[in-house]
């Protein structure tokens, strides 16, 4: 499809707007809208295989959550199975393997 160009270009620039709302002030946003923006934007450095990035915004996502006790909380269990992933690609394979055992016992406590 010859439109299939404009549609990747778009997403992208729609991504790159949602990247900005990231850096609104977070004092007017609750910890769990800003560890969800801030997920959304891991998650576009990730699938972009900018790795050392996504680590760096997957670990704020994941302290943000911590403090506000949010443990439970999906994009939690989410936030700590994609740097299982991040450390795969890195060659880290033992924090990988941490990071997605403690995915998985998440996922089942949370049912």
């Amino acid at each position: 499809n010859e439109n299939a160009g404009m549609v990747e270009i778009d997403q992208d620039g729609e991504k790159g707007t949602k990247m900005l709302y990231t850096f609104k002030d977070k004092g007017s946003r609750t910890p769990s809208e800003v560890a969800s923006d801030t997920l959304e934007l891991a998650n576009w450095f990730y699938k972009k295989k900018m790795y050392k990035v996504a680590e760096a915004s997957y670990l704020e996502v994941k302290s943000i959550l911590e403090e506000a006790q949010l443990t439970n909380d999906i994009n939690y269990i989410r936030c700590i199975s994609s740097l299982g992933l991040v450390y795969m690609n890195m060659g880290r394979l033992n924090e990988a393997s941490q990071y997605l055992s403690q995915a998985l016992s998440l996922a089942e406590s949370v049912g």
